[in-house]
């Protein structure tokens, strides 16, 4: 536990692709998955789907970073099983 305490995620690199508008009131469904597993980073891809059509995506990189010396360390592998079920399986 104490070991958690010492590490943070860090966004690294955030990207956003607006191709279509989204229209007030009407229902905005967000899906999120796992791009990609690093070393010391884990890529997020986010989409924003309205009317059955993906209007924006993100890609969202975080760094893990031991707090102290603010320098990245490898993903815990607690972190790495959490995450695997979410890993998409076609990602580059």
């Amino acid at each position: 536990m104490y070991s958690a305490l010492r590490r943070c995620l860090h966004a690294s690199t955030v990207a956003v692709d607006f191709s279509l508008e989204l229209h007030c009131g009407a229902l905005v469904t967000a899906r999120t998955a796992v791009e990609k597993i690093g070393n010391s980073s884990i890529r997020f891809v986010q989409e924003l789907w309205q009317n059955e059509q993906c209007c924006v995506q993100a890609r969202t990189t975080v760094v893990t970073l031991d707090m102290e010396t603010r320098k990245p360390i490898r993903v815990p592998d607690r972190e790495r099983s959490l995450l695997a079920p979410y890993l998409i399986a076609d990602a580059e």
